[in-house]
């Protein structure tokens, strides 16, 4: 037999009680087919040694949002910045890209990094016509610029509801909070279709590339991109629902 690949030098940490450590790996045709003696003599068409680096496997992650993560991964990233110009330079960039009356997302928002949370007033200074929305690390907030609090609903300016923040007139600051977040979700979708079929192809990439193989959905449909009329064909071919993250 003629592996594809031999892998040796190895830490392999194979889950098996029987046989829980191994040295080496033979892989053939995209499949494990053997371990340490089983496949050390065998031929193979390349050979990788791993000097002493560890080998586990494929990591299954039971609570994952595939199409937040792939969405993430297109929007503009402020995670990096220490400091409030940083990130509206960061946000005045991705504005630049969009069409005027189009959303901007940018993800990473962290207020302690900034000293401050930002406002609606410090994204209007860049937002020139777009719909600003910052998604915070959490998840569970964002800051949004003007034109996305004009078109909240009335209840979101009412004083009543805790998760958005007033200033000291009872005007929205921008900051929305826990269940207020979904004022944004409601405006921002659904997604089309095309959008959320590669936003799941990118996060698959990702996931493969961190080493999950294996993902369950935890928000599917309105919960968190909106309901859409039907899948797109690409989606339902290559992403099935309880599948593997991966794409084939």
């Amino acid at each position: 037999m003629l592996l594809d690949t031999l892998i040796t030098g190895a830490s392999v940490i194979t889950m098996d009680p029987d046989r829980p450590t191994a040295r080496a790996i033979g892989i053939w045709n995209g499949q494990i087919v053997g371990l340490d003696d089983e496949v050390t003599d065998l031929p193979a068409r390349e050979q990788v040694d791993l000097r002493g680096a560890t080998v586990l496997p494929g990591f299954i992650d039971a609570h994952s949002h595939l199409a937040w993560t792939g969405l993430a991964a297109q929007a503009a990233n402020i995670a990096p910045c220490q400091d409030v110009d940083t990130v509206l330079g960061v946000l005045a960039r991705a504005v630049l890209q969009s069409p005027v009356g189009g959303w901007v997302d940018a993800v990473g928002y962290d207020q302690r990094a900034l000293g401050r949370h930002l406002s609606r007033a410090d994204l209007d200074k860049v937002a020139d016509g777009r719909l600003l929305r910052l998604v915070h690390v959490s998840g569970h907030a964002c800051v949004v610029n003007s034109e996305v609090v004009k078109r909240l609903p009335v209840e979101a300016g009412s004083g009543q509801h805790p998760g958005v923040e007033l200033d000291g007139a009872g005007e929205p600051t921008g900051l929305l909070m826990e269940e207020a977040i979904r004022f944004v979700h409601d405006l921002r979708s659904p997604y089309e279709p095309a959008a959320l079929d590669a936003a799941l192809q990118s996060a698959a990439r990702i996931c493969a590339a961190e080493g999950v193989t294996m993902c369950a959905e935890a928000g599917i449909g309105g919960t968190l991109t909106g309901a859409v009329p039907r899948p797109s064909p690409a989606t339902s071919e290559r992403m099935l629902p309880g599948s593997r993250c991966a794409p084939n």
